[in-house]
């Protein structure tokens, strides 16, 4: 996650769980994160780069009975391997947080607190095929392709039933739902007069795009028939006409078009 604030930086990796050894992967996030915090401390931005475990989880319950220990007992001896790597390595964080820390507990608990006087999160219940590995559910339908068994483990999926608390969304959906407008390109300068736009969507202030798109207008309409007929005679040509650029990705054709300083992909 980044996170960027005037004259200020945030980036966090994962926080991992701690019921194996620290592997490739967790290095090369940590070491990816680690650069580009070093990267903004460079460029004089006060910057916070955080790391730590998640030691709260099924997979950490039975991960620890498997070796006869307690959760926190497994935890202790795993987060001191990923603080020794950390170290080992010159990993720059600011903070190393775990989940059973005292000031995360407080924390979290501020925060679901002040969801709840709000009205934006309720009780609920959920069931449904789980991935314990992976910490997530999956669809029947993907229980079911996947012989209801793990897709990157192959362990068998459990049913879970359980409560939960859940976001109320509903409470949001004008929000989400309501349609964003195209950003024009912004240009200083220009007529700021609200005549010269027309139906063409430009706002007063888009001074530049006001006038291309005036004097478009303006065109007498065999200029357009003329420049058509052209691009026509460019793409029997075999070649791309300005303005657009095809880029083969597969069997997908994306256009790039160009017009009015707006670009977009089809």
């Amino acid at each position: 996650m980044l996170a960027r604030m005037s004259g200020r930086f945030y980036v966090t990796t994962p926080i991992y769980y701690p019921n194996s050894e620290p592997h490739l992967g967790t290095v090369y996030t940590t070491m990816a994160a680690d650069v580009i915090a070093r990267y903004h401390r460079l460029k004089g931005e006060k910057t916070f780069f955080l790391t730590g475990t998640d030691e709260h989880g099924t997979k950490m319950v039975k991960t620890a009975a498997a070796d006869g220990l307690q959760p926190n007992e497994l935890a202790d001896r795993i987060v001191a391997v990923f603080q020794g790597v950390w170290k080992e390595l010159d990993i720059s964080h600011d903070d190393f947080i775990r989940t059973t820390s005292e000031r995360h507990k407080t924390a979290v608990t501020e925060i679901v607190r002040r969801l709840a006087a709000a009205g934006d999160i309720y009780l609920g219940s959920y069931s449904g095929w789980y991935d314990e590995g992976q910490e997530e559910f999956v669809t029947e339908t993907q229980a079911k392709e996947q012989e209801y068994k793990s897709a990157i483990s192959g362990r068998p999926l459990t049913r879970y039933s359980e409560k939960s608390y859940f976001f109320r969304l509903t409470k949001y959906a004008d929000r989400v739902l309501q349609p964003r407008r195209i950003q024009l390109q912004q240009f200083r300068g220009g007529d700021r007069g609200a005549d010269a736009c027309g139906d063409s969507g430009l706002r007063p202030g888009d001074g530049a795009l006001r006038r291309r798109h005036r004097d478009r207008l303006r065109q007498p309409a065999g200029h357009f028939h003329a420049k058509r007929e052209r691009q026509q005679e460019i793409r029997a040509a075999g070649r791309a006409p300005f303005g657009q650029r095809q880029h083969r990705s597969g069997n997908r054709t994306r256009r790039m078009h160009h017009s009015l300083g707006m670009r977009i992909v089809i």
